[in-house]
């Protein structure tokens, strides 16, 4: 007898493209417990480099359209706009010492 819910219960394989593997691969060789989501046209890979999570997207053909994702309290993004004027590129790197530490 098959169970009407079974699925409800098992986990369903995502089936990534092979361009979008191959560029996040190529972007991130070092990336650990990756989890994809599919949002739209949108792939979005969940990972880990050195224990800091990142959220990288790319397209369905494999474009990678950002360079990760890494979260700020409101406190550490107070910090960066005191010591960035508008238009400023900002590049932000994971780190365990809180923002001020390395200001001060």
């Amino acid at each position: 007898m098959k169970l009407p819910f079974i699925n409800i219960f098992t986990s369903q394989k995502k089936s990534i493209p092979d361009s979008v593997k191959s560029m996040f691969a190529d972007k991130f060789p070092d990336a650990k417990n990756t989890e994809w989501e599919k949002k739209k046209a949108i792939y979005e890979a969940i990972f880990y480099l050195n224990d800091i999570e990142h959220i990288a997207r790319f397209s369905e053909k494999g474009v990678h359209w950002t360079d990760g994702c890494v979260a700020l309290e409101n406190s550490e993004m107070d910090a960066v706009f005191k010591q960035a004027s508008v238009n400023t590129t900002v590049i932000i790197v994971g780190s365990r010492l809180p923002l001020e530490d390395y200001l001060n």
